[in-house]
Protein backbone atom coordinates (compact mmCIF):
# COMPACT_ATOMS: atom_id res chain seq x y z
CA UNK A 1 0.00 0.00 0.00
CA UNK A 2 2.51 2.51 0.74
CA UNK A 3 4.29 2.18 -2.50
CA UNK A 4 0.84 2.06 -4.35
CA UNK A 5 0.86 5.80 -2.38
CA UNK A 6 4.21 6.86 -3.26
CA UNK A 7 3.72 5.79 -7.14
CA UNK A 8 0.51 7.73 -7.76
CA UNK A 9 2.78 10.95 -6.16
CA UNK A 10 5.56 10.67 -8.19
CA UNK A 11 3.50 9.76 -11.56
CA UNK A 12 2.05 12.79 -11.79
CA UNK A 13 6.03 14.31 -10.93
CA UNK A 14 7.51 12.12 -13.91
CA UNK A 15 4.69 12.54 -16.58
CA UNK A 16 5.66 16.48 -15.51
CA UNK A 17 9.56 15.99 -16.48
CA UNK A 18 7.93 14.16 -19.53
CA UNK A 19 6.20 17.35 -20.43
CA UNK A 20 8.97 19.07 -19.84
CA UNK A 21 11.31 17.54 -21.49
CA UNK A 22 8.54 17.28 -24.88
CA UNK A 23 8.79 21.14 -24.84
CA UNK A 24 12.58 21.75 -24.90
CA UNK A 25 13.12 19.06 -27.63
CA UNK A 26 10.18 20.68 -29.68
CA UNK A 27 11.38 24.51 -29.13
CA UNK A 28 15.03 23.76 -29.96
CA UNK A 29 14.09 21.79 -33.02
CA UNK A 30 12.07 25.08 -33.88
CA UNK A 31 15.13 27.21 -32.76
CA UNK A 32 12.76 28.84 -29.71
CA UNK A 33 15.61 30.71 -27.58
CA UNK A 34 15.78 34.62 -26.53
CA UNK A 35 18.55 37.14 -27.90
CA UNK A 36 19.73 40.25 -26.16
CA UNK A 37 21.64 42.96 -28.27
CA UNK A 38 22.97 46.08 -27.02
CA UNK A 39 24.02 48.59 -29.41
CA UNK A 40 23.95 51.96 -30.35
CA UNK A 41 21.96 53.97 -31.96
CA UNK A 42 24.18 54.53 -35.24
CA UNK A 43 25.58 51.46 -35.79
CA UNK A 44 22.18 49.85 -35.20
CA UNK A 45 20.14 51.57 -38.61
CA UNK A 46 23.87 51.68 -40.63
CA UNK A 47 25.65 48.06 -39.94
CA UNK A 48 23.50 45.70 -37.60
CA UNK A 49 19.61 46.08 -39.38
CA UNK A 50 21.09 43.90 -42.33
CA UNK A 51 22.84 41.32 -40.27
CA UNK A 52 19.42 41.26 -37.92
CA UNK A 53 16.64 41.18 -40.90
CA UNK A 54 18.72 38.24 -42.05
CA UNK A 55 18.60 36.45 -38.38
CA UNK A 56 15.02 37.00 -38.13
CA UNK A 57 14.34 35.68 -41.19
CA UNK A 58 16.59 32.26 -40.53
CA UNK A 59 15.45 32.09 -36.57
CA UNK A 60 11.90 33.26 -36.44
CA UNK A 61 11.06 31.95 -33.02
CA UNK A 62 13.92 33.31 -31.40
CA UNK A 63 12.85 36.37 -29.73
CA UNK A 64 15.23 39.42 -30.15
CA UNK A 65 15.52 42.21 -27.90
CA UNK A 66 17.20 45.84 -28.86
CA UNK A 67 18.24 47.84 -26.24
CA UNK A 68 20.02 51.09 -27.69
CA UNK A 69 22.77 52.43 -25.45
CA UNK A 70 26.12 53.93 -26.00
CA UNK A 71 28.93 51.45 -26.07
CA UNK A 72 30.15 52.14 -22.42
CA UNK A 73 26.61 51.42 -21.17
CA UNK A 74 26.23 48.52 -23.47
CA UNK A 75 29.75 47.27 -21.82
CA UNK A 76 28.46 47.54 -18.28
CA UNK A 77 25.43 45.70 -19.18
CA UNK A 78 27.33 42.85 -20.65
CA UNK A 79 29.67 42.50 -17.30
CA UNK A 80 26.42 42.88 -15.40
CA UNK A 81 24.69 39.51 -17.32
CA UNK A 82 21.42 41.93 -18.63
CA UNK A 83 22.42 41.81 -22.51
CA UNK A 84 23.65 38.60 -24.05
CA UNK A 85 25.59 40.50 -27.21
CA UNK A 86 26.66 44.35 -27.16
CA UNK A 87 27.76 45.60 -30.99
CA UNK A 88 29.99 47.97 -30.15
CA UNK A 89 33.77 49.78 -31.35
CA UNK A 90 36.32 48.71 -30.34
CA UNK A 91 37.47 50.02 -27.07
CA UNK A 92 40.65 50.44 -25.81
CA UNK A 93 40.38 48.00 -22.84
CA UNK A 94 38.27 44.97 -23.05
CA UNK A 95 38.14 43.77 -19.46
CA UNK A 96 36.13 41.13 -19.08
CA UNK A 97 34.57 40.98 -22.41
CA UNK A 98 35.44 39.13 -25.76
CA UNK A 99 35.52 41.17 -28.71
CA UNK A 100 35.51 40.04 -32.78
CA UNK A 101 35.83 42.28 -35.13
CA UNK A 102 33.09 42.49 -37.96
CA UNK A 103 34.45 45.39 -40.61
CA UNK A 104 36.54 48.89 -40.09
CA UNK A 105 34.90 52.60 -40.16
CA UNK A 106 36.65 55.24 -41.21
CA UNK A 107 36.24 58.68 -39.52
CA UNK A 108 36.33 61.76 -41.78
CA UNK A 109 35.34 65.61 -41.19
CA UNK A 110 32.27 67.22 -44.10
CA UNK A 111 30.28 70.08 -44.58
CA UNK A 112 28.96 71.42 -47.92
CA UNK A 113 30.62 72.75 -50.33
CA UNK A 114 29.26 76.32 -49.76
CA UNK A 115 30.59 76.24 -46.53
CA UNK A 116 33.73 75.35 -47.37
CA UNK A 117 34.08 77.51 -49.59
CA UNK A 118 33.12 80.20 -47.38
CA UNK A 119 35.79 79.42 -44.99
CA UNK A 120 38.31 79.19 -47.27
CA UNK A 121 37.93 83.06 -48.51
CA UNK A 122 37.10 83.27 -44.80
CA UNK A 123 40.71 82.23 -44.02
CA UNK A 124 42.59 83.39 -47.61
CA UNK A 125 43.61 79.45 -48.11
CA UNK A 126 44.42 78.84 -51.80
CA UNK A 127 45.67 75.30 -50.81
CA UNK A 128 44.08 73.44 -48.55
CA UNK A 129 45.82 70.57 -48.91
CA UNK A 130 48.37 71.75 -47.90
CA UNK A 131 49.16 70.49 -44.04
CA UNK A 132 48.83 73.90 -42.19
CA UNK A 133 45.98 75.19 -44.01
CA UNK A 134 44.24 71.94 -43.40
CA UNK A 135 44.98 72.36 -39.65
CA UNK A 136 43.92 76.35 -39.68
CA UNK A 137 40.69 75.10 -41.86
CA UNK A 138 39.39 72.88 -38.99
CA UNK A 139 40.71 75.00 -36.52
CA UNK A 140 38.44 77.92 -37.62
CA UNK A 141 35.06 75.87 -38.44
CA UNK A 142 32.35 75.34 -36.52
CA UNK A 143 32.91 71.90 -35.30
CA UNK A 144 29.74 69.14 -35.10
CA UNK A 145 31.02 66.67 -32.81
CA UNK A 146 28.95 64.10 -30.78
CA UNK A 147 28.65 64.07 -27.21
CA UNK A 148 31.68 63.81 -24.81
CA UNK A 149 30.46 60.32 -23.56
CA UNK A 150 30.21 58.91 -27.12
CA UNK A 151 33.24 56.13 -28.19
CA UNK A 152 33.37 58.40 -31.53
CA UNK A 153 33.95 61.87 -29.73
CA UNK A 154 36.58 60.09 -27.18
CA UNK A 155 38.32 58.69 -30.28
CA UNK A 156 38.37 61.95 -32.36
CA UNK A 157 39.13 64.38 -29.51
CA UNK A 158 42.62 62.34 -28.97
CA UNK A 159 43.11 62.91 -32.62
CA UNK A 160 42.46 66.65 -32.27
CA UNK A 161 44.64 66.72 -29.53
CA UNK A 162 47.75 64.94 -31.47
CA UNK A 163 47.15 67.34 -34.23
CA UNK A 164 47.25 70.52 -32.12
CA UNK A 165 44.11 71.52 -33.21
CA UNK A 166 41.88 73.99 -30.68
CA UNK A 167 38.12 74.30 -32.43
CA UNK A 168 37.11 77.87 -31.88
CA UNK A 169 33.40 76.84 -31.80
CA UNK A 170 31.93 73.17 -31.27
CA UNK A 171 28.61 71.84 -31.23
CA UNK A 172 27.36 68.59 -29.32
CA UNK A 173 24.86 66.56 -31.04
CA UNK A 174 23.46 63.41 -29.54
CA UNK A 175 23.05 61.18 -32.65
CA UNK A 176 25.10 60.63 -35.88
CA UNK A 177 22.12 61.26 -37.97
CA UNK A 178 21.49 64.83 -37.19
CA UNK A 179 25.33 65.49 -36.76
CA UNK A 180 25.01 64.65 -40.56
CA UNK A 181 21.75 66.58 -41.07
CA UNK A 182 22.98 69.33 -39.35
CA UNK A 183 26.18 69.20 -41.91
CA UNK A 184 24.03 69.47 -44.83
CA UNK A 185 22.54 72.45 -43.62
CA UNK A 186 25.78 74.20 -43.69
CA UNK A 187 25.63 74.44 -39.76
CA UNK A 188 29.47 73.76 -39.59
CA UNK A 189 31.83 70.96 -40.51
CA UNK A 190 30.64 67.15 -38.99
CA UNK A 191 32.74 64.82 -37.57
CA UNK A 192 30.94 61.22 -39.52
CA UNK A 193 31.95 58.07 -40.29
CA UNK A 194 33.33 57.87 -43.87
CA UNK A 195 31.25 54.93 -44.40
CA UNK A 196 27.81 56.14 -43.67
CA UNK A 197 27.57 59.28 -45.68
CA UNK A 198 28.88 57.36 -49.28
CA UNK A 199 25.60 58.86 -50.64
CA UNK A 200 26.00 62.31 -49.61
CA UNK A 201 29.75 61.95 -50.95
CA UNK A 202 28.60 61.00 -54.23
CA UNK A 203 25.68 63.47 -54.74
CA UNK A 204 27.74 66.31 -53.59
CA UNK A 205 25.34 67.39 -50.38
CA UNK A 206 28.49 67.05 -48.72
CA UNK A 207 32.43 67.15 -49.57
CA UNK A 208 34.97 65.79 -47.65
CA UNK A 209 37.50 67.86 -45.50
CA UNK A 210 41.02 67.74 -45.63
CA UNK A 211 43.00 66.82 -42.86
CA UNK A 212 46.35 67.34 -41.50
CA UNK A 213 47.18 63.53 -41.26
CA UNK A 214 44.59 60.73 -41.69
CA UNK A 215 42.58 59.49 -39.41
CA UNK A 216 43.48 55.84 -38.20
CA UNK A 217 40.37 53.47 -38.84
CA UNK A 218 38.79 51.67 -36.27
CA UNK A 219 37.00 48.37 -35.94
CA UNK A 220 33.77 47.79 -35.12
CA UNK A 221 32.09 44.61 -34.52
CA UNK A 222 30.46 42.30 -31.49
CA UNK A 223 31.30 41.24 -27.64
CA UNK A 224 30.44 38.83 -25.06
CA UNK A 225 31.12 38.21 -21.32
CA UNK A 226 34.15 35.99 -20.99
CA UNK A 227 34.23 32.60 -19.91
CA UNK A 228 30.49 32.81 -20.74
CA UNK A 229 28.28 30.03 -22.12
CA UNK A 230 26.59 30.97 -25.44
CA UNK A 231 23.18 29.97 -26.02
CA UNK A 232 22.35 28.08 -29.19
CA UNK A 233 20.59 31.91 -30.63
CA UNK A 234 23.70 33.56 -29.50
CA UNK A 235 25.87 31.29 -31.33
CA UNK A 236 23.98 31.58 -34.62
CA UNK A 237 23.94 35.04 -34.33
CA UNK A 238 27.57 35.70 -34.27
CA UNK A 239 28.32 33.10 -36.68
CA UNK A 240 25.99 35.23 -39.28
CA UNK A 241 28.32 38.12 -38.18
CA UNK A 242 31.12 36.50 -38.92
CA UNK A 243 32.73 35.32 -42.24
CA UNK A 244 33.52 31.65 -42.73
CA UNK A 245 37.50 32.50 -42.35
CA UNK A 246 36.85 33.93 -38.93
CA UNK A 247 34.49 31.68 -37.11
CA UNK A 248 36.91 29.38 -36.00
CA UNK A 249 37.62 32.24 -33.68
CA UNK A 250 34.54 31.56 -31.60
CA UNK A 251 35.35 27.89 -30.83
Amino acid sequence: PEGEILYHQLDSAFRSIRQGEDRIRKNLALGVGELSIGVSTTLCKYVLLPYLQTYIRENPYVKVAISCKSTYETMADLENGTLDIGFIGEPEKLAHLEFHSVQEINDIFVATKEYLTQLEKKLNITNPLQKEDARTLLSHSTLLLLDKNNITRQYIDKYLLLQDIIPEQQIEITTMDLVIEFAKIGLGAACVIGNFVEKELQEGTLVRLPVPSPIPSRKIGFAYKKQANPTVSMKKFMELLLDGENRNSLK
